[in-house]
Formats: structure tokens, C-alpha cells, sequence
């Protein structure tokens, strides 16, 4: 009987068996994903797709709704060992099922790099500029950014590339990675280690190339002037480690230590609008010099999967006079997971 009724039902009206037996993920900017809820974990869901695998998702990006209709269990049935291994879906049988456009898509991405990279949280960053005037000019910038937060440590890495042409002549070459690792001690104190690299493959000092390579070690303690979900605001002191070696024309090398005081700042604002911010001021107990270099970026989400943020970089008198100073200003478009 219930056959002939949904026979006779319009194709669009009649619901496929399998869709009430599955589960769906929804995720805020409204894509959605049919499955399996496998595990209802404290912070994320683990859910399986057919087409992408086993995915975790953060319960603040997607929520699940449960089969209308649940699946019918039979009897247990004893398999051959030699048998169990063929009803295993491996990788490979997820990959057959995914068509070449759905890698172009976002919230393809945002998955699959969730699930490469677990409980990390991060960000594949982009700006570029093609100029065609008295002179052709380009330029390029690549970032990308890892996080991973625990209950009383929080670990972070950066990556980012410049490259900028003007009429086939590299004018910027530049290449850095960074991480830092705070341990806050539950007393709103805290200590971190920051170690940079800085690769400068064209810099020019009175005319003449010194290209260089930089090594900076931070060394610091502080206190949690703020500490709440949405503000954080954070004040200490820290011994830096300068090393520098030239790379072009002539190599050599030399170390500096130099003392700071830095400031860090997080802050999120309506509109699912990140502000971070970190200054620093140098200064050199021997030698009695200064410096500063300070670090803004604004972040607008744009959806669960797309952000765009404008990044602010400024460094003047450097402790190691050799190394560049700058100010950098870019808009960046980012893929967040």
C-alpha cells in the first residue's frame, strides 16, 4: 500500500528511504551534508560523509540534524575473518567518489584540511597586484597560519612569502616563518618563547646587496592584564636574541642581545570582526639604542569558510642595523578551517 501511495506522489515530494535514515549536517552559511554522526564530542562534531570521509566540524560552525527515521538493526552476523577486511572503506574509495570540481570548492577545502590537520585551527592566506602602466609590476603574498590551543598552552605558527617584480626585476624577496609558545600559569602570569626566521633574498645597504639571513629568539614573562572569551590583553618583558648572517656578497655573521617590553592585545567585535595586535619596544642596555616594530591585523569573517583581513607591519631602527626596516600594508583572502 505504501508503495502504490508513493508511486503516485509527485517526484518532488516523495523522500528516498536512505535520506530518512541519514543524518545532515548544516553549516551556518547554509551548505549541507548528508551522513552519519559518529561521535557528539565536548566542542566539535565527528561526522561521515560518503563523498568526504570522516570529518570533524566546531559545533560554533555547523549544527546536525538526526535521521527522522532510524535504521533497522538485524541480527549480528559471524563474518570470515579473511572476509572483514573487504568491507572496509579505505581512503582510496572516498577519492573515487569525489568529481575534479570539488576541489574548487571551499568548503571542500576547509574539511579535508580539518581532517589532515585535526584539532589545529588555521588560515591559507592570499594577495596579489598586477599593474600595467608606465612599467608592468606584481606582486605577490602568500600566509599561512597554525593555532592549537590547550588548557594552559597555546601554540602557534606563522609562514608568509613576499615577492615583488617591476619590469622583470625582483625588488622584494622575502621569506618568514615564526612560532611562539605561551604557558600561562592559572595566576595571570605567564612565560613564552617566540623564535623567528627572516630570509631576505633582496636588500640592498648603501647601495651595495647585503642579503641576509635572520635568526631572533624571544625570551619573555608577563601578566594577563585581560583575560576573557572575547578580550585579552597582556603586558611583559623578554630577552632577545639577534643573529644575523650575510649571505651576499660577502658572508658573515654577528649577535646581539637586546632587551623589551611588549604588548599583545586580541579582540572580537560584532560582526564576527577579529582585531590582534602585537608591539614591541627595544632597547639596548650597552649600546643604548631603540627600536620598535609593531604588528596590527583586522580579520572580517565572511563566511564559515572565506575571511578577508588587512594586515599592518611596521619595524624602525631594527637592533641589528643590517636587517631591513619597513612598513608593510595588505589585504589578504583567507581560507579558514
Amino acid at each position: 500500500m505504501f508503495v502504490l501511495i508513493a508511486a503516485a506522489l509527485p517526484a518532488e515530494l516523495a523522500t528516498p528511504m536512505e535520506a530518512l535514515t541519514e543524518d545532515e549536517l548544516v553549516y551556518r552559511d547554509g551548505d549541507r551534508l548528508r551522513g552519519h554522526l559518529l561521535s557528539d564530542e565536548e566542542t566539535e562534531w565527528v561526522f561521515h560523509s560518503k563523498r568526504f570521509g570522516e570529518l570533524r566540524v566546531s559545533k560554533q560552525d555547523a549544527s546536525v540534524i538526526r535521521s527522522s527515521i532510524p535504521e533497522e538493526l538485524g541480527p549480528p552476523i559471524e563474518l570470515d575473518p579473511e572476509a572483514e577486511s573487504d568491507l572496509v572503506i579505505g581512503e582510496e574509495d572516498y577519492k573515487e567518489d569525489r568529481r575534479p570540481w570539488d576541489y574548487l570548492n571551499p568548503t571542500f577545502l576547509t574539511n579535508y584540511l580539518r581532517h589532515v590537520f585535526g584539532p589545529w585551527n588555521g588560515r591559507f592566506s592570499f594577495s596579489t597586484e598586477l599593474v600595467s602602466d608606465t612599467s608592468d609590476r606584481s606582486t605577490v603574498t602568500l600566509a599561512a597560519r597554525l593555532r592549537r590551543k590547550w588548557e594552559n598552552d597555546d601554540v602557534e605558527m606563522k609562514l608568509r612569502y613576499d615577492y615583488t617584480e617591476t619590469e622583470k626585476v625582483t625588488i622584494r624577496d622575502l621569506a618568514k616563518v615564526s612560532a611562539s609558545w605561551r604557558h600561562d600559569f592559572g595566576t595571570r602570569l605567564f612565560a613564552l618563547y617566540i623564535p623567528a626566521l627572516e630570509w631576505n633574498r633582496n636588500y640592498q645597504s648603501a647601495g651595495v646587496s647585503a642579503d641576509y639571513l635572520l635568526l631572533q629568539q624571544e625570551l619573555g614573562a608577563g601578566v594577563s592584564l585581560l583575560d576573557r572569551e572575547d578580550r585579552q590583553l597582556r603586558l611583559g618583558v623578554a630577552e632577545n636574541r639577534f643573529d644575523v648572517w650575510i649571505t651576499e656578497p660577502a658572508r658573515s655573521h654577528e649577535g646581539t642581545n637586546v632587551e623589551s617590553i611588549f604588548v599583545e592585545a586580541e579582540w572580537v567585535l560584532p560582526w564576527r570582526i577579529t582585531l590582534t595586535e602585537r608591539g614591541v619596544y627595544y632597547y639596548d642596555l650597552g649600546a643604548r639604542n631603540e627600536g620598535w616594530e609593531n604588528k596590527f591585523q583586522v580579520n572580517k569573517q565572511l563566511t564559515e569558510t572565506l575571511s578577508m583581513g588587512l594586515l599592518h607591519e611596521l619595524r624602525e631602527n631594527s637592533p641589528d642595523s643590517r636587517v631591513a626596516d619597513y612598513t608593510l600594508l595588505k589585504l589578504l583572502i583567507g581560507l579558514d578551517f
